[in-house]
């Protein structure tokens, strides 16, 4: 089993370190030679130019070459297959027969797991069913798993007291293949296409790191020489900042907080209070399946 949220494991860190060290060696390379023909002004500009663009293109393509298949690919077999479909891969997850589970829903402890996934958005016409299925199972915490959805159907829930999680697409895809869940599907063919990497640039949930990032650069400018480099660095990891939150970004801030809250609820251990007495309680996932995740990573 994995543990998210706020931890990060060795295997993160160890790929964090090795871009952060990757990227040094190529800016510093690139500097040393565009300073033989350019002043140190220019120099910074274009080394730290280029540095970013290559870093970023090869992020991009390391993910799609990893990646078994892409996020539209999956859509589309959970809207032809439907709800239930869906349901059994969470099932196969979950690994655990305490759980009541309908053909789109799955009962936990202290939420509701909700597929409405299909080729349309969940609208306030929904709203009804999973009101009603709330109140049923005695919950006010719903995560809902759709392809899109109107922003007014989650409000009108939430005045209800419901409290609504949107786990969209790429949330789904992440805690699948995490927990090696995802379907065998025929991977759709796709060249490099300079809007995807345009896209990943200026996701808005990119807009914390960068402005992190920035803001820290920025910092560093005023405590040593190297002024005038860790300025432009700075200002342009903050200008990419304001940018993802112009209608330039795509996607939604924070859009990964869902998909982390999903995670941390699933992972909850039973108390020694059963939801049904019949029932006995057991982790959410085993020791045996939290080594072999680990090892997979």
């Amino acid at each position: 089993m994995f543990i998210i949220g706020f931890s990060v494991d060795n295997h993160t860190m160890t790929k964090a370190i090795d871009l952060f060290f990757l990227t040094l060696a190529l800016f510093a390379i690139l500097f040393a030679w565009t300073g033989i023909y350019l002043n140190f002004g220019i120099a910074l500009l274009v080394s730290s130019t280029l540095t970013v663009l290559i870093v970023v293109t090869d992020v991009y393509f390391t993910k799609q070459k990893y990646k078994p298949y892409g996020y539209d690919r999956l859509a589309v077999e959970l809207s032809i297959n439907g709800n239930e479909y869906l349901v059994e891969l969470l099932k196969s997850i979950l690994k655990n027969d305490v759980f009541e589970n309908g053909s789109s829903w799955i009962l936990l402890k202290n939420a509701l797991i909700i597929a409405n996934f299909r080729f349309s958005n969940f609208g306030l016409n929904d709203v009804g069913n999973i009101y009603s299925l709330a109140i049923k199972k005695g919950v006010n915490h719903v995560f809902l798993l759709v392809r899109g959805i109107d922003r007014k159907a989650v409000n009108l829930l939430e005045t209800r007291n419901i409290k609504v999680d949107v786990v969209r697409i790429k949330g789904i895809y992440k805690y699948l293949y995490r927990h090696s869940a995802l379907p065998d599907l025929d991977k759709s063919k796709k060249r490099f296409s300079f809007k995807g990497l345009f896209e990943i640039t200026l996701s808005r949930a990119n807009t914390k790191h960068y402005l992190f990032s920035g803001l820290v650069l920025i910092s560093i400018a005023f405590l040593t020489p190297l002024k005038i480099y860790y300025l432009v660095i700075g200002s342009v990891t903050l200008l990419l900042a304001i940018l993802t939150l112009t209608p330039l970004g795509k996607g939604e801030y924070g859009a990964t907080s869902s998909y982390d809250a999903l995670v941390r609820e699933t992972e909850r251990i039973y108390d020694s209070s059963p939801r049904n007495p019949d029932e006995t309680h057991k982790k959410i996932a085993t020791d045996d399946l939290k080594d072999k995740t680990d090892d997979d990573d």
